[in-house]
């Protein structure tokens, strides 16, 4: 009963035709009426072709309207449901809406909206048309947007790297420390640690553990690793970055106060400068690194590779500075030793001239003795001679004992001469040195030549 209902709902023509036939023939049967039944029969007719009009134009309607549902798949969106003529301007005015609401939502930077109508079971159905497009749009914009996060984060954090290395101190472990605690922080990882090259022994370079953090805390461990031992020392030897995302059995251990466990993944940069390595910086991390997260970190070893080579200049210029100063002052005081030792020397030499001339008068005053005692000789007696000749042996005596201390104050001078000839290169290029030593020599040679003429009387 309800299929003959709907039958006459869906076809009221047809249903109003059937009826009028029937009610004709009834009536010319009943009464029997031919004028009637050729008059009906042309009312039948007539409503038979404006029915055939009507239809043709429902038909022509319906071909529009396919056309036009078509297109909307084709065009717009394709939602592979049933073509229903009743719908289908509905379902381009509802696509449009879609597409509208969905360009809204990408112009506000939602990029993980969906485009109504679209699902699974119909996305291959729109590579093409309208709604593929504005999908292929928001997969690139999104893309787009996403780069260009990355490329903003990595900007900033180079800029803030900069400013760090400016603000910071220039003592390499206090830079490494601030350093490893950027990067731990703002590569949201949970520990790392920064190695750096120790060569000051030349039989002897390993990698020494400068600064280590993780959980917001510095840890001050105390660790060396030698060229080519573990994963540190094989990033150094390799120059290249090694990237694990399956990490060795207790390789590293990530501890915090609700226990332990092994980080997911681990990264070890090695810092290079002008092709040479100065050390390796190692994070850890539950996460996995993303590939821009991994080229920011070697920008990053790369630019503290630069300051770092610079600190340690700095720092080897600063000791070499100190060991100057250290040095300047042993020479200052060196100098002071120097002048009051020239000042003994020169009080020794102008006592040694006084001496000098003392004995020369000494001298020329026993030779006028002698002299007279040859002139005696041939005039007085014996006895007198010999009272003479015993007051001159008194002199002689005493002449040779002033002899013998003037040997000893000689040599003790030479001793001094040669003490201080031999106490320093840079004392024996002073100029005020070695006028002092040369008058001394003199000094000496003098008192030779006069004690020679000494022995020689």
């Amino acid at each position: 009963m309800k299929d003959r209902f709907k039958w006459i709902k869906e076809n009221p023509t047809e249903f109003s035709l059937s009826i009028a036939i029937i009610f004709t023939l009834s009536t010319c049967i009943i009464f029997f009426n031919w004028v009637l039944f050729s008059f009906s029969i042309v009312i039948i007719a007539i409503i038979i072709y404006n029915i055939w009009l009507s239809r043709k134009h429902v038909v022509q309607r319906l071909n529009r309207l396919k056309e036009l549902d078509d297109k909307n798949r084709l065009l717009l969106l394709n939602t592979n449901k049933p073509f229903d003529p009743t719908k289908a301007v509905q379902n381009i005015t509802d696509n449009l809406q879609y597409a509208i609401n969905f360009v809204r939502e990408i112009g506000k930077g939602n990029f993980n909206a969906r485009l109504e109508g679209v699902n699974e079971d119909n996305i291959g159905l729109n590579n093409a048309n309208l709604a593929g497009e504005l999908i292929n749009m928001k997969v690139q914009m999104k893309a787009s947007a996403e780069a260009e996060q990355k490329r903003v984060w990595a900007t900033q954090g180079l800029a803030n790297f900069g400013d760090l290395i400016r603000t910071s101190s220039h003592d390499a472990k206090t830079l490494s420390q601030e350093v490893i605690i950027f990067l731990v922080k703002y590569l949201k990882a949970n520990q790392g640690g920064i190695f750096i090259l120790n060569d000051e022994d030349e039989n002897r370079s390993y990698l020494e553990l400068k600064a280590a953090y993780a959980f917001e805390r510095k840890k001050y461990i105390d660790k060396t690793v030698e060229i080519g031992e573990g994963l540190v020392g094989q990033a150094y030897l390799e120059k290249e970055t090694i990237h694990l995302r399956k990490i060795p059995q207790n390789y590293v251990s990530i501890t915090s106060g609700l226990g332990g466990a092994n980080p997911s993944t681990l990264i070890l940069v090695p810092m290079k400068y002008e092709e040479q390595v100065l050390g390796v910086i190692e994070l850890a991390s539950f996460k996995h690194f993303e590939q821009h997260e991994i080229e920011f970190c070697e920008k990053i070893a790369e630019t503290f590779g630069s300051t770092l080579s610079g600190v340690k200049v700095n720092e080897r210029t600063r000791q070499l500075l100190e060991q100057s100063q250290e040095q300047s002052e042993e020479m200052r005081a060196q100098e002071e030793e120097m002048r009051q030792n020239m000042e003994e020397m020169q009080a020794t030499q102008e006592e040694m001239a006084r001496k000098e001339n003392s004995y020369i008068e000494k001298i020329d005053s026993l030779e006028a003795e002698f002299e007279k005692v040859r002139r005696k000789l041939s005039s007085q007696n014996n006895e007198t001679l010999q009272a003479e000749n015993k007051a001159l042996q008194e002199k002689l005596n005493q002449l040779t004992q002033a002899f013998d201390l003037l040997k000893k104050e000689k040599e003790s001078l030479a001793d001094q001469i040669l003490h201080q000839s031999t106490h320093s290169a840079r004392e024996e290029q002073n100029p005020v040195w070695q006028q002092t030593t040369n008058d001394l020599q003199k000094s000496l040679q003098a008192m030779n030549i006069a004690l020679q003429q000494l022995e020689k009387k």
